[in-house]
């Protein structure tokens, strides 16, 4: 009786959840874009000091891939932000609900493909960290600033330096796809045991498809 009334519940939850989904989409719709993202900032702030589990993950995440302490204000500044970009693409991602495929489309823009298009053609490479929420941006500029011995503070003008060659691009990938598995590991090392092994076999899967 337990499991076929525990069977009904999960069958009830997919079309409570469409439900949810598609209600949430027409009530962003009517929403102000400026004033959809003003709130993601303040609700991606509190899911940050709300959460502490996660928010234990995303500083010993940060505080590996930055290089620096745990307690290092910059890696809680890094945490945060990426914190508040989750919001935002959560917001979009239900507002696509409510978007047709036309109307999609028409409200996506390509910024500064004019400058990809020129790196690509010297034959050289060029580094694009699109990730939605601000993740890889620092990790990858880590890496920038220390395979040049420069200080970078956008990616772009890596890209478009003079000296950047195909043997910086190359090695500045693998530094940083080092420094977000030691992340994922560092992360890993502080969940509680219980969940160790669970987390343990989902990396492994994670690096396997990360490596190749």
């Amino acid at each position: 009786m337990a499991a076929s009334a525990a069977s009904r519940e999960r069958s009830r939850r997919p079309p409570l959840l469409a439900g949810s989904y598609r209600a949430g989409a027409r009530i962003l719709r009517v929403v102000p874009r400026g004033l959809r993202h003003a709130a993601a900032a303040p609700g991606g702030a509190a899911w940050y000091w709300l959460s502490p589990r996660q928010r234990r993950a995303a500083l010993d995440n940060y505080a590996a891939a930055l290089g620096k302490e745990r307690s290092d204000p910059e890696v809680a500044r890094v945490a945060r932000r990426a914190f508040q970009n989750y919001g935002r693409m959560l917001m979009d991602f239900v507002l696509m609900g409510s978007l047709t495929p036309a109307e999609l489309l028409a409200r996506v823009t390509l910024d500064g493909r004019d400058r990809l298009d020129a790196a690509l053609s010297g034959g050289r490479g060029a580094i694009m960290a699109v990730d939605g929420v601000g993740t890889l941006q620092p990790v990858v500029l880590r890496a920038i600033n220390e395979v040049t011995g420069r200080h970078y503070r956008r990616i772009e003008s890596f890209n478009d330096h003079p000296d950047t060659d195909h043997v910086q691009v190359v090695e500045v990938l693998a530094r940083a796809r080092d420094d977000l598995v030691a992340g994922r590991l560092m992360a890993l090392r502080s969940q509680p045991a219980a969940s160790q092994a669970s987390l343990g076999a989902r990396l492994a899967g994670w690096l396997n498809r990360f490596y190749g």
